[in-house]
């Protein structure tokens, strides 16, 4: 009798954990992930971004100061390493074409890791000037130049070119983020910032 009742206590035991693993992953899942982003959209986090890309435009339309582009061009919505946001949680999610983000069809179709979406894939900063991708590869090769040009006023490529590579990578995987693209046949690294060869990002951009 007692050994039935205390396999009948294990077995209830057993049920209760299944029952509260279920509820706690339910949970962790929607508290952790955005099923798109359209419902994102709207949220505080992305307009605060928005106001601080636009406002780089807006100082280096005014100002002429390259250092304001430099800032659009390094800003990111989320942090490196950021992995729940969209879809799976603990996870740097690719994002694409399906997942309804603005940026995809505007760019191409490009898919982006959502620890690597910066200014530049959402504004063009086309209420003060223009700032497109190509404009950002150009914008930072051409700030960074003369830290690299040696007393014949050459320019030492192999320290640029790390330079920018290390200005858009951060504490990412890869340039493009920390997910994978290595099966996209361009990914917007490769097409906005490198050469067809795979020489860049400031190779044939300055002199």
């Amino acid at each position: 009798m007692k050994a039935q009742m205390s396999l009948e206590m294990i077995i209830g035991l057993l049920i209760l954990v299944i029952v509260a693993a279920v509820v706690i992953r339910t949970f962790l899942t929607s508290m952790g992930a955005v099923e798109d982003f359209s419902k994102y959209k709207e949220s505080t986090e992305l307009k605060t971004f928005e106001t601080t890309c636009k406002s780089y435009c807006r100082e280096f339309a005014t100002s002429g100061n390259l250092a304001y582009a430099v800032q659009f061009c390094t800003t990111r919505l989320l942090p490196e390493g950021t992995s729940n946001k969209f879809k799976k949680p603990g996870e740097v999610d690719k994002l694409g074409v399906n997942d309804k983000i603005p940026i995809i069809a505007s760019m191409g179709g490009f898919s982006v890791c959502e620890d690597a979406i910066f200014c530049f894939h959402f504004y063009d900063c086309a209420e003060y000037t223009t700032i497109t991708p190509e404009d950002c590869r150009k914008i930072l090769c051409e700030y960074f130049a003369p830290f690299y040009r040696g007393p014949d006023n050459q320019i030492n490529f192999d320290l640029l070119n790390k330079k920018v590579r290390e200005i858009i990578k951060g504490k990412a995987k890869y340039e493009y983020g920390s997910c994978n693209l290595r099966g996209e046949i361009n990914n917007w690294w490769s097409k906005f910032f490198m050469n067809p060869d795979g020489t860049g990002p400031c190779d044939g951009v300055v002199w």
